[in-house]
């Protein structure tokens, strides 16, 4: 029960990250074809290769901001504006190609890997114990908050985890699942 539970939370995980890289390919569409004025402001007016410049106008003043195609991030400062000598604040930026594993994706990994193993600690920290829900915890807290508990609830899900457990063998699947998860 408890490792359905933990798959479908990962499968919608899943859905939102494909939602939003549809809606970063859109966006990239739009800035593809959307006409830019004064682009001879911008850098190379507005082309960079694996990107472009697009003009933003801020506080009044005018900004260029470097928007790399997915893949690909800015290798320097990806904001810049023209000082008063006509000069550009910050060496001008390129889109670089993203490595497989950064320093993001591994604080990520490891976020996950370790909410999974720490969940049965995490369980009674916040008040969910083995012999029910412990007075004066969040989990009581939550509680007296919601009244009656309704079944199949998030809470009644986190009531029942506390008290049956989580088997070594639950959390290696979840493990496990996190892992083709993060990897897809």
């Amino acid at each position: 029960m408890a490792f359905k539970n933990i798959f479908m939370v990962l499968i919608s995980l899943q859905i939102l990250i494909v939602a939003q890289e549809i809606t970063d390919q859109e966006l990239e569409e739009t800035n593809r074809h959307k006409p830019y004025r004064e682009l001879p402001y911008c850098p190379n007016q507005g082309e960079s290769e694996n990107g472009r410049w697009r003009l933003n106008r801020k506080d009044g003043s005018k900004r260029c901001i470097l928007d790399c195609n997915k893949g690909y991030s800015p290798n320097g400062c990806h904001v810049i504006r023209k000082d008063s000598y006509g000069e550009w604040n910050y060496n001008i930026s390129s889109c670089v190609k993203d490595e497989w594993l950064s320093s993001k994706k591994v604080a990520c990994y490891t976020a996950i890997f370790g909410a999974i193993a720490a969940s049965p600690y995490l369980l009674s920290l916040l008040g969910f114990g083995s012999v029910g829900i412990l007075a004066g915890s969040f989990a009581a807290k939550w509680m007296a908050y919601i009244g009656i508990v309704s079944k199949g609830s998030v809470f009644a899900w986190l009531q029942s985890l506390g008290m049956t457990g989580i088997s070594k063998a639950a959390i290696l699947k979840a493990m496990g699942s996190a892992a083709v998860f993060v990897m897809v």
